[in-house]
């Protein structure tokens, strides 16, 4: 399963709906993410698909969009759990970490950044010391490049 739509039935999961409800919130037929999740149609969300889901959701709609390429799936938390202001300060450390790149790679660059950042702060928070400034937000960006070995981005 491709990581968005591994994504997807997290955040569902995550509020204990399922892909009807979630269908219909954003202003789809009860069997549209079923059928993107299932059947694979449509083969990517469409934009306004993807700006509906990310208000449901309080997330940025660009992490529903698909790269295009068949990546393993690197989110690693307990759907159960999610909690979306984590997932916000990550997609925003990611998206900055990422910057200018073809659409094509910024999908699944972005969520594989995402998901190391969000696993770093949840460790962080377990260990009563949050994250909550802009010199350990750098620390983070590091050893989030370290974690997932990818180059820093230029400067």
């Amino acid at each position: 399963m491709d990581p968005v739509r591994k994504l997807l039935l997290d955040l569902i999961a995550g509020r204990g709906s399922d892909l009807a409800s979630v269908s219909r919130a954003i202003g789809k037929n009860h069997a549209y993410l079923q059928q993107f999740v299932k059947r694979g149609v449509p083969r990517h969300l469409p934009e306004d698909a993807r700006e509906a889901l990310g208000g449901h959701f309080g997330v940025d709609p660009n992490i529903f969009r698909s790269s295009g390429k068949s990546r393993r799936s690197t989110w690693s938390y307990d759907a159960r759990r999610l909690d979306a202001g984590k997932l916000r300060r990550a997609m925003l450390v990611a998206e900055s970490v990422v910057g200018p790149r073809s659409v094509e790679d910024r999908g699944s660059v972005v969520l594989e950044i995402a998901s190391a950042v969000y696993d770093v702060l949840a460790e962080k928070e377990a260990e009563g010391k949050p994250i909550t400034d802009d010199d350990e937000a750098l620390r983070l960006i590091a050893s989030v490049l370290r974690r997932i070995r990818m180059p820093p981005p230029p400067v």
